[in-house]
């Protein structure tokens, strides 16, 4: 097999419609036959993808966070129990993620 038949990493996922990490990731699995390492970046023979179909899971997104009343020690509580963090709520109601993680973890809400 010659190096001209080889394509990177990047245009890989390019003609598969996935990510870089996914080909790295199948690379390192050996899933793609050929693929090689050279100085640390992954190539892979361009006839070795067809028929591949990288099996992934899809990210699951979160809606963007509405505020949701005051933003009490109750209502952080319940936003981060829906599992968003304390990045996006403090963000949502304007102030800082210290903020919102220390009204989350006050122990005077009932």
């Amino acid at each position: 097999m010659s190096t001209d038949l080889l394509i990177g990493v990047v245009r890989a996922s390019e003609k598969l419609g996935c990510s870089d990490a996914v080909i790295r990731k199948l690379c390192t699995n050996g899933k793609l036959k050929g693929a090689v390492k050279k100085s640390g970046h992954w190539f892979v023979p361009e006839e070795s993808l067809v028929g591949v179909k990288p099996s992934y899971r899809p990210r699951r997104v979160k809606p963007p966070l509405e505020p949701r009343g005051s933003p009490d020690a109750n209502t952080v509580r319940q936003l981060h129990d829906e599992g968003y963090s304390y990045a996006q709520i403090g963000a949502a109601y304007g102030v800082t993620r210290q903020w919102a993680w220390a009204m989350g973890r006050r122990d005077d809400a009932a």
